[in-house]
């Protein structure tokens, strides 16, 4: 892994944006937050090397994506040369997800493959993605990698028409393969439905100018699932796409990923979803105590009561765990501290909570039934619909139709603040 990262100046305005998308109006305010210089962010924000560890760290606060904003990187010198894409950086705290990285490993590698990484927000969906493209990239030095990030490669009028939203999708493909523009125009002023160019502009030009096994990772599906006909339609051709590997030969060159949040993807109908029993899904939730124990080694940290008592309240949350082991291992803030704020407005975890108090606050019902399931000293039992959305958004685990909090800190943060 690389020592320092720049941004490259394609995204310069986007990383600029991003600050006060998520709620930071200065940049003194966001490196307060993250407890980083003004310096170490001013350099961020203006193209300057900064340390990967910093960057990435900024990258996560932001919710930018790394490994697309990061300048082209060089592969170290013992690296096999490869087609172009992105270079997979991963830190040194990633640990290893089983079965979930074994089992995408194996999808992906298949031709013709499709793999879904779902689960809710934050518990480690990209991580396993980077880790499982990294692995991918030590075992094939024929493959190429796309990251189709929406909030990147797409502007709000790219969702104005499916057609629009679907020569947008071919066109940033194209781009990224360095494919002429002129080309796409031109499948695309032929008659036949949208769903039809899609295809033959992928299967008549683009998979056969192309020598390498194409990975094509499409992150953050949750956007396009809040446009429900488009969404359908889209996942609909993504379906049809992978059930042609085993007529076309072109389409044994393309493994699809999709990787979402369940939370707005509980809008669908699951039983009608074009997704439904397509390829093979792995979904992400809290660390194994065996994980747990690993980052602990990771993060340099000594097992201890107080620790376990961390652990606990948080039930092994992969986000809350790495958050906490990071400012300790910094030093930033003593253990001690985060378990005595932990439920309060001054707690290590505030934007989460807040973030999703804000959604159960636009959502009367599920804040209602939430509501209840706090303060009752039993599991409740749901309407299904309500059960599947709260556990969708990691606020409570479901067992034999009977819900209670995800973990402790929900319980005595969320019964004193709904």
């Amino acid at each position: 892994m690389p020592r320092s990262l720049t941004v490259s100046r394609n995204y310069l305005e986007t990383v600029k944006n991003a600050l006060p998308r998520n709620g930071f109006p200065r940049q003194e305010d966001f490196a307060a937050h993250l407890r980083l210089s003004s310096d170490t962010v001013r350099k961020f924000l203006n193209g300057y090397s900064i340390s990967c560890e910093n960057f990435l760290e900024i990258c996560h606060h932001l919710s930018l994506e790394a490994t697309k904003i990061a300048e082209e990187l060089n592969l170290p010198d013992d690296s096999p040369p490869g087609p172009p894409g992105p270079v997979v950086v991963l830190t040194k705290y990633e640990i290893e997800r089983e079965p979930q990285e074994s089992d995408c490993l194996k999808e992906i590698l298949q031709p013709g493959s499709f793999l879904r990484i779902k689960g809710p927000q934050q518990m480690g969906k990209t991580r396993l993605l980077n880790r499982v493209l990294a692995k991918c990239q030590q075992k094939q030095d024929n493959c190429q990698i796309i990251i189709i990030n929406w909030q990147n490669d797409f502007d709000s009028e790219a969702f104005d028409s499916y057609e629009t939203f679907l020569k947008t999708f071919c066109a940033a493909i194209s781009k990224y393969l360095g494919l002429p523009d002129d080309i796409l125009d031109k499948y695309w002023n032929n008659r036949g439905s949208t769903n039809n160019k899609a295809t033959s502009y992928f299967a008549d030009y683009l998979l056969s100018k192309i020598e390498n096994w194409l990975i094509l990772v499409l992150q953050e599906m949750d956007l396009v699932f809040n446009y429900d006909q488009l969404s359908l339609d889209f996942c609909g051709l993504l379906r049809g796409w992978h059930q042609k590997y085993s007529q076309h030969e072109c389409w044994r060159k393309l493994s699809l990923v999709i990787v979402h949040s369940t939370d707005k993807y509980a809008s669908l109908d699951i039983a009608t979803s074009p997704l439904a029993n397509a390829g093979v899904t792995v979904v992400v939730e809290e660390f194994t105590r065996s994980e747990v124990d690993n980052l602990i080694e990771k993060y340099g940290l000594f097992s201890s009561s107080k620790l376990e008592e961390l652990i606990t309240l948080v039930k092994s949350h992969p986000f809350l765990l790495n958050h906490a082991f990071k400012k300790i291992a910094k030093e930033t803030t003593s253990l001690e501290e985060i378990l005595a704020k932990a439920a309060t407005q001054e707690s290590l975890y505030r934007d989460h909570l807040l973030e999703l108090g804000n959604i159960l606050e636009k959502n009367p019902d599920l804040k209602e039934n939430f509501k209840k399931i706090v303060t009752a000293s039993e599991p409740v039992r749901l309407n299904p619909t309500i059960a599947f959305q709260l556990e969708s958004l990691g606020l409570v685990r479901i067992n034999s139709d009977f819900a209670e909090p995800r973990c402790p800190l929900y319980r005595q943060y969320f019964v004193k603040y709904l």
